[in-house]
C-alpha cells in the first residue's frame, strides 16, 4: 500500500503520537526499552507486509527455488505479465527480475495509486468504499499506464505495489501455498507469534478486533480491501510481535543471515529520508550515521532496526498519511531510550 512521497506539511511535522498510537522497542536481547500503548492489541500493518514477503523470498533463494536474477516470466504462467512494463513502445516485462520486484526497480506502475491526475484509484475509492479485488484486476490496472522506466535502470525506483502482488503469485507457485499458510508456516508458527496472520476474506469477521485506523475525521472500514492486499499489505499483528520477527529476521532464524546486510546496501532515494534496499526501506535519521533499517505502511505504521545500537521498534499512528512520517517519529522513540 503506498501514497505519494511529497514532503510533509509543518502541521504534520509537529504532529505528535496521539493516544491511540503505540509503540513497542527492545534491545537485542529482547529487554522492554519503551512500551507506549496498547502493544496488544493487532494492528493492520499495510507497507510493512512486504518485510515479511521479503523474509519469505529469501527463503526461496536459500532453497534454490528462486534466486535475485530469476526472471518473473520464467516462474508464472504464461502472459501473467505481459504489458505491465511498456517504455517507449517496447514491452521489457519479461525481463524483470525478482530482485528487481523486492526493491521497487521493475518499472512498475503502482496499481493501488495510478500516477495519472484526477483518476478514481483504488487508493481513492477505498476511501469512500470497501471493495475487493483480484491478483488479475490489480494487474490490469497496472497495464492501464506505462512503465515508468526500463527495469533496472540505474538510479531509478518506483515505490509500487504492483511488485508485491507479483511477489505473492511467485511464492505461490514455488511453494503451492497460499500467502496467509506461507506466513503461518514459515513465520508465525516457528516464532510463537499467535496474533499475527494473513487477513483473507476467510478472516473478515476479525476486522473489528483491529485498532481502528483513522483518515482525517473519519474511520477507515475496509475488511475487503484490506483482504485483497495479500502479499502487499494484508498482514496484521501486534507492535511486540513484529519487534520478535524483526529480532528473529536480523539473527538468521528465518532466512540465511547473510542476507541481511544486502537488504539495504544497495538502497536508492526514495523520498524525504527515506531510501529503499532490497526488500526493506533505510531512514536516514541523521547525517553521517546509519541508516535505521525496515519499513514503513500508509496506515501509519512502521517497524525498524537500528544496526548501530542494535534496537529493535515497532509502531503505528493509527493514521493515513505520509510514508515518512511513522519513520520520523519511530526514530525520535528509538534514539531517545538507552539499551
Amino acid at each position: 500500500m503506498t501514497l505519494s512521497l511529497p514532503r510533509t506539511s509543518s502541521a504534520l511535522s509537529r504532529a505528535q503520537p496521539t493516544s491511540e498510537s503505540r509503540f513497542f522497542v527492545t534491545d537485542v536481547s529482547g529487554n522492554i526499552l519503551l512500551d507506549q500503548g496498547n502493544t496488544t492489541q493487532p494492528i493492520i500493518l499495510a507497507g510493512v507486509t512486504k518485510l515479511y514477503t521479503a523474509a519469505m523470498v529469501l527463503r526461496e533463494f536459500d532453497r534454490g527455488a528462486l534466486s535475485p536474477d530469476t526472471r518473473a516470466a520464467h516462474i508464472l504462467p504464461h502472459n501473467t505479465l505481459a504489458g505491465l512494463c511498456v517504455v517507449g513502445g517496447r514491452d521489457y516485462s519479461d525481463d524483470i527480475t525478482v530482485a528487481q520486484l523486492l526493491s521497487h526497480r521493475s518499472g512498475i506502475t503502482d496499481y493501488f495509486s495510478f500516477p495519472r491526475r484526477g483518476a478514481l484509484s483504488l487508493l481513492r475509492q477505498a476511501e469512500d468504499r470497501d471493495r475487493a479485488w483480484t491478483l488479475h484486476q490489480a494487474l490490469e490496472l497496472a497495464r492501464h499506464y506505462p512503465g515508468r522506466f526500463k527495469p533496472g535502470t540505474p538510479n531509478r525506483v518506483h515505490y509500487s505495489d504492483t511488485n508485491y502482488q507479483i511477489l505473492g503469485a511467485l511464492l505461490k507457485s514455488t511453494t503451492g501455498l497460499s500467502f496467509s499458510q506461507l506466513l503461518d508456516i514459515r513465520i508465525a508458527g516457528p516464532l510463537g507469534l499467535k496474533k499475527t496472520y494473513a487477513f483473507t476474506h476467510e478472516t473478515a469477521e476479525k476486522f473489528y478486533e483491529l485498532a481502528p485506523v483513522s483518515w482525517k475525521k473519519k474511520e477507515m472500514r475496509g475488511p475487503e480491501s484490506l483482504a485483497s492486499f495479500g502479499a502487499d499489505g494484508s498482514v496484521v499483528s501486534t507492535t511486540r510481535e513484529v519487534v520478535s520477527f524483526l529480532r528473529a529476521l536480523w539473527s538468521g532464524k528465518l532466512t540465511d543471515e547473510a542476507w541481511i546486510p544486502k537488504l539495504w546496501s544497495d538502497t536508492i532515494r526514495l523520498g524525504v529520508n527515506l531510501g529503499m534496499g532490497l526488500g526493506a526501506m533505510t531512514y536516514q535519521v541523521k547525517k553521517g550515521v546509519a541508516p535505521h533499517v525496515g519499513h514503513t505502511g500508509f496506515t501509519g505504521s512502521a517497524a525498524f532496526v537500528d544496526p548501530t545500537r542494535r534496537i529493535f521498534g515497532a509502531g503505528t499512528l493509527n493514521r493515513i498519511g505520509y510514508l515518512n512520517k511513522p519513520a520520523r517519529t519511530l526514530a525520535k522513540l528509538m534514539t531517545k531510550v538507552e539499551p
